[in-house]
């Protein structure tokens, strides 16, 4: 039996069936997840939700390439599904792939850092 860690390999930059599987699933829950979602008080169109913590959830648990695909697509099709149409705005999707990305390559260091222990 085998555990999932985010262990500094070079895998975690390997594209390959797992990853793609990993990375679609990610952004589908995260695109279901975003529903669910409310506008800040206040403000005019800022809206917070929950469902963001499944990009950091799949770039820590799977590598960076995860995280950037589950952030960058999830939120496009959370935004198409929301109603938003060609209105979409590109900028949100690019910024939560980078935040998937980065907490990717967050794990990747830490787990070079201290190892397996």
């Amino acid at each position: 039996m085998t555990t999932m860690t985010a262990e500094p390999t070079e895998s975690m930059w390997e594209v390959n069936a797992r990853t793609i599987v990993y990375a679609a699933i990610g952004a589908a829950l995260y695109a279901v997840a975003a529903q669910f979602s409310f506008i800040l008080p206040g403000t005019a169109s800022v809206s917070a939700r929950p469902g963001f913590a499944l990009v950091t959830f799949f770039g820590f648990a799977f590598g960076p390439i995860v995280g950037l695909f589950v952030g960058l697509v999830g939120n496009a099709i959370a935004d198409q599904i929301s109603g938003w149409g060609l209105l979409t705005s590109w900028n949100w999707s690019v910024a939560n792939g980078l935040v998937g990305l980065l907490t990717g390559l967050f794990a990747m260091s830490m787990a070079r850092m201290f190892g397996n222990r």
